[in-house]
Protein backbone atom coordinates (compact mmCIF):
# COMPACT_ATOMS: atom_id res chain seq x y z
CA UNK A 1 0.00 0.00 0.00
CA UNK A 2 1.47 3.27 -1.20
CA UNK A 3 2.98 5.19 2.13
CA UNK A 4 0.75 8.50 0.92
CA UNK A 5 -2.60 6.29 1.67
CA UNK A 6 -1.31 5.39 5.04
CA UNK A 7 -0.65 8.96 6.00
CA UNK A 8 -4.00 9.79 5.36
CA UNK A 9 -5.53 7.90 7.24
CA UNK A 10 -3.13 8.67 10.43
CA UNK A 11 -5.48 9.94 12.82
CA UNK A 12 -8.55 9.01 11.44
CA UNK A 13 -11.27 7.02 13.55
CA UNK A 14 -13.74 5.77 10.42
CA UNK A 15 -13.20 5.11 6.79
CA UNK A 16 -15.67 5.19 3.89
CA UNK A 17 -14.31 2.62 1.21
CA UNK A 18 -16.01 3.18 -1.90
CA UNK A 19 -16.13 1.02 -4.66
CA UNK A 20 -17.41 -0.28 -7.55
CA UNK A 21 -18.71 -3.80 -8.56
CA UNK A 22 -15.99 -4.85 -11.11
CA UNK A 23 -12.36 -6.93 -11.13
CA UNK A 24 -10.43 -3.99 -10.33
CA UNK A 25 -12.52 -2.65 -7.64
CA UNK A 26 -13.12 -5.86 -5.54
CA UNK A 27 -9.40 -6.55 -5.66
CA UNK A 28 -8.71 -2.71 -4.69
CA UNK A 29 -11.30 -3.09 -1.89
CA UNK A 30 -9.64 -6.30 -0.40
CA UNK A 31 -6.31 -3.94 0.09
CA UNK A 32 -7.67 -1.33 1.85
CA UNK A 33 -10.18 -3.54 4.15
CA UNK A 34 -6.96 -5.01 4.77
CA UNK A 35 -4.96 -1.70 5.60
CA UNK A 36 -7.90 -0.47 7.82
CA UNK A 37 -8.67 -3.55 9.88
CA UNK A 38 -4.75 -3.30 10.60
CA UNK A 39 -4.90 0.42 11.58
CA UNK A 40 -7.51 -0.45 13.87
CA UNK A 41 -10.88 2.16 11.96
CA UNK A 42 -14.08 1.63 11.61
CA UNK A 43 -15.03 1.09 8.26
CA UNK A 44 -17.91 0.91 5.85
CA UNK A 45 -18.56 0.21 2.22
CA UNK A 46 -19.87 2.60 -0.48
CA UNK A 47 -21.33 0.89 -3.78
CA UNK A 48 -20.87 3.36 -6.50
CA UNK A 49 -21.61 2.68 -9.98
CA UNK A 50 -23.89 0.19 -8.45
CA UNK A 51 -25.02 -2.41 -11.62
CA UNK A 52 -22.00 -1.97 -14.13
CA UNK A 53 -21.01 -5.08 -12.35
CA UNK A 54 -21.69 -8.15 -10.50
CA UNK A 55 -22.67 -6.43 -7.23
CA UNK A 56 -22.87 -9.51 -5.31
CA UNK A 57 -18.77 -9.87 -5.28
CA UNK A 58 -18.93 -6.41 -3.28
CA UNK A 59 -21.66 -8.27 -0.62
CA UNK A 60 -19.49 -11.17 -0.43
CA UNK A 61 -16.62 -9.45 0.09
CA UNK A 62 -18.98 -6.86 2.80
CA UNK A 63 -20.23 -10.21 4.44
CA UNK A 64 -16.51 -12.16 4.99
CA UNK A 65 -14.92 -8.67 6.09
CA UNK A 66 -18.41 -7.55 8.33
CA UNK A 67 -18.04 -4.38 7.12
CA UNK A 68 -21.42 -3.14 5.54
CA UNK A 69 -22.25 -1.85 2.79
CA UNK A 70 -24.18 1.40 3.75
CA UNK A 71 -25.38 2.28 0.55
CA UNK A 72 -25.19 2.37 -3.59
CA UNK A 73 -25.34 4.81 -6.11
CA UNK A 74 -26.47 3.51 -9.32
CA UNK A 75 -24.92 4.34 -12.70
CA UNK A 76 -27.03 5.90 -14.41
CA UNK A 77 -27.48 8.86 -16.87
CA UNK A 78 -29.77 10.87 -13.79
CA UNK A 79 -26.66 10.41 -11.67
CA UNK A 80 -24.17 11.92 -14.25
CA UNK A 81 -26.61 14.50 -15.16
CA UNK A 82 -26.75 15.41 -11.73
CA UNK A 83 -23.34 15.05 -10.91
CA UNK A 84 -21.96 17.48 -13.63
CA UNK A 85 -24.22 20.25 -12.69
CA UNK A 86 -23.35 20.14 -9.11
CA UNK A 87 -26.49 19.10 -8.12
CA UNK A 88 -24.96 16.42 -5.81
CA UNK A 89 -28.50 16.16 -3.99
CA UNK A 90 -30.72 14.72 -6.70
CA UNK A 91 -28.29 11.72 -7.38
CA UNK A 92 -30.37 8.70 -6.33
CA UNK A 93 -28.81 6.97 -2.83
CA UNK A 94 -27.24 9.85 -1.73
CA UNK A 95 -29.51 10.30 1.33
CA UNK A 96 -28.62 6.94 2.77
CA UNK A 97 -24.71 8.11 2.68
CA UNK A 98 -25.75 11.00 4.08
CA UNK A 99 -27.41 9.46 6.87
CA UNK A 100 -25.17 6.99 7.43
CA UNK A 101 -22.28 10.04 7.95
CA UNK A 102 -24.40 11.53 10.21
CA UNK A 103 -25.29 8.29 12.23
CA UNK A 104 -21.37 7.98 12.66
CA UNK A 105 -21.15 12.01 14.15
CA UNK A 106 -18.97 13.00 11.19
Amino acid sequence: MHCNVIHALLDTHIAFAVTEPTPLGAHDLKLIIKLLKKLGIDSHIILNRSGIGDNSTIYQISEKSRIPVVAEIPYSETVLRAYSKGELFKVPGINDIINVVESVGC
